[in-house]
């Protein structure tokens, strides 16, 4: 479990040994996961909560403040068939 601003979370929110995560992984708060995925944001919150949604999980950074990892965004983005 990690302590971030006040906060436990189960998810560590930082790269780093032991995190499964590259270094250069990064963050993205929502407004970049909206200009990466083209979706608007209550299309994102609603994909987010749909029961067996494989959307990744946001991960929260503070009291009013989610962010996705780039890497699974990516990741998910991937599996998403072709048009």
């Amino acid at each position: 479990m990690v302590r971030t601003a006040g906060l436990d979370t189960d998810q560590p929110n930082e790269p780093g040994e032991g995190s499964g995560r590259r270094p250069d992984d990064v963050m993205l708060r929502i407004p970049d996961v909206m200009a990466v995925t083209g979706l608007g944001a209550s299309t994102i919150w609603k994909v987010i909560g749909e029961e067996g949604s494989d959307f990744p999980r946001p991960v929260r950074l503070g009291k009013r403040a989610v962010g996705i990892w780039r890497s699974e965004l990516l990741a998910w983005l991937e599996s998403r068939p072709r048009l």
